[in-house]
């Protein structure tokens, strides 16, 4: 058994979450600073999972220092549109740039907050 199919029945993780746990697992082989900072706690997963789509053990000391504070969706911003091996002062390609949804409350509060799109109590009682 791989450890791919050890993670999906055993462990319950779907096949896309498992792949990238595994990717990240061995990019970190050649990332030996990353995986120090993951172990600390100064790294997320979440971060983790950015930065090694990205960082190349010539890069690995820029992107730690530029990554220090930041949370997972700014990691996510810095990489995004970035080629493997780029550095942190790189330029993105837009045709590389990620685009994730964003789910939005259908009942979302107006700046006056009231629920948007919801009908006034006094409106409903007048009819």
């Amino acid at each position: 058994m791989s450890m791919l199919e050890y993670m999906q029945r055993e462990l319950f993780y779907e096949g896309h979450t498992a792949r990238e746990r595994l990717r990240v697992a061995n990019k970190l082989f050649e990332l030996p600073a990353l995986a120090e900072a993951f172990r600390e706690g100064d790294l997320s997963f979440s971060a983790l999972k950015e930065l090694t789509r990205v960082v190349v053990p010539e890069t690995e000391d820029a992107w730690l220092e530029r990554a220090a504070g930041k949370t997972a969706r700014e990691v996510e911003r810095m990489v995004s549109g970035l080629r493997e091996g780029a550095s942190p002062d790189d330029r993105p390609d837009p045709k590389l740039v990620r685009h994730a949804s964003r789910w939005t409350s259908p009942a979302r509060r107006s700046p006056c907050g009231a629920r948007c799109g919801s009908r006034s109590p006094t409106s409903e009682s007048s009819t």
